[in-house]
């Protein structure tokens, strides 16, 4: 008997059908066979596809969050490059493409919360129970210390340090070599400077 499955969360609705694969032990509750899915994103677009087509889509996407949420954004695609996803001015851009020589590549702009939607509403599916799916999604795969230290040095974020040092620097070298400044001396006055001397108080 087919099961379906809905996921919502913001504008991002994901609807599955499937059966249980008997041959491992599911319940009649439980997909272990994908027979069909939709995906969609309210005021963007419809995704429909086969099951390594969601599999892939599910890989892109939470990678992909995951490395913004680890400060390193960086381009991800699927082994096709069917599916990629990477970040322009304004947000996130998601291009699609059909293995269909007559489809037209899809191209999808999300901003930060269309994104953050479209990732929870795949996270769910990715933890529910009753989905029997291997989802090939390595997010326990911690990010290298070569990628941090790479994306850790920006000039932009420096430059305000080296010219604030420079300041003092600068002030520093022409306080000590300018020769100090007297207050100049009014008509008929003099500057009368007295001599220390110390006094034997014995004489």
């Amino acid at each position: 008997m087919k099961t379906s499955r809905s996921y919502k969360e913001g504008i991002a609705v994901l609807e599955v059908d499937g059966i249980p694969d008997k041959s491992l032990g599911h319940g009649s509750d439980t997909i272990g066979i994908l027979l069909s899915w939709k995906l969609t994103l309210i005021g963007l677009t419809v995704l429909e596809g086969k099951k390594e087509h969601l599999i892939n889509l599910v890989y892109v996407i939470l990678s992909y969050s995951r490395s913004c949420i680890s400060g390193l954004p960086d381009s991800i695609s699927d082994m096709a490059n069917s599916i990629e996803i990477s970040g322009v001015k304004g947000g996130h851009e998601l291009k699609l493409v059909s293995n269909k020589r007559d489809v037209e590549p899809l191209t999808i702009i999300l901003d930060d919360a269309e994104l953050t939607d479209l990732t929870r509403c795949l996270d769910k599916i990715l933890v529910d129970s009753y989905i029997a799916i291997n989802w090939l999604v390595p997010l326990s795969k911690p990010a290298t210390t070569r990628k941090f230290y790479k994306n850790s040095f920006h000039f932009n974020q420096i430059i305000n340090a080296i010219a604030g040092i420079s300041c003092i620097c600068i002030t520093a070298f022409l306080y000590l070599n300018l020769p100090s400044l007297r207050p100049p001396t009014a008509p008929g006055e003099e500057i009368i400077e007295k001599d220390t001397y110390s006094k034997d108080i014995n004489k």
